[in-house]
């Protein structure tokens, strides 16, 4: 008869409960990962996007504003008196330094966009695969450790014949106390007997007549 070669069923259910584990943990992980990604890259591409474009036409704005004020400052000369527009001309050049600031960041924004993008389209493969096994292989692996661990409950709760408990008490003894009784039977039949002692002679055996008489 085969033997099962189970150790421990208690490892086995363990295992059982470290999969179903790490099922749920990696599930939940996996979809606040790719919430935080989505989440992300929709802020950098159209929220950060925005805020900027809309930033750089209220610049643009300041710098036609400032622009105005210097002209108008120059028109207000006395005969051959130049007025002093200085700062007319400092608020200006901030304007324009502010502006070209925020040219620049629709600039890198747009730029860092697209790198943003192929790097969650390189973790999108790896991650949907990680997905389908979370979603495929784990519940399989789940359920055959179930099978194995009813089967193997299955297994233990066998119970042996009724016969095979007392099948010693009717000459099925092991073969060293099978062989003991007939020996000693054998060697109490088969002694040899005691020699039956000789009748003793008679008194006309001992003493023959005379002869002649």
């Amino acid at each position: 008869m085969s033997s099962a070669g189970v150790h421990s069923v208690a490892a086995l259910e363990e295992l059982k409960n470290v999969v179903t584990k790490f099922q749920t943990e990696a599930k939940e992980a996996l979809a606040v990962t790719d919430m935080g990604v989505n989440r992300s890259l929709e802020w950098f591409q159209n929220d950060l996007l925005k805020q900027w474009q809309s930033e750089y036409r209220k610049r643009e704005e300041a710098v036609t504003n400032a622009r105005a004020d210097l002209e108008r400052c120059r028109m207000q000369s006395f005969g051959d008196r130049t007025p002093d527009c200085t700062d007319q001309k400092v608020a200006l050049k901030k304007a324009q330094i502010r502006l070209e600031e925020a040219e620049q960041k629709i600039k890198a924004v747009k730029k860092w966009s697209r790198v943003l993008e192929e790097e969650v389209g390189e973790y999108r493969g790896p991650a949907q695969e990680l997905g389908n096994v979370i979603a495929g292989e784990l519940p399989k692996a789940i359920a055959d450790l179930n099978r194995m661990l009813l089967a193997l409950e299955a297994y233990m709760s066998v119970k042996a014949p009724p016969g095979a408990a007392v099948s010693m008490a009717f000459g099925n003894e092991p073969s060293g106390v099978q062989s003991a009784a007939p020996s000693a039977a054998q060697g109490t039949s088969s002694a040899p007997a005691s020699p039956t002692p000789a009748a003793a002679p008679t008194a006309a055996q001992t003493n023959p007549p005379p002869a002649g008489s």
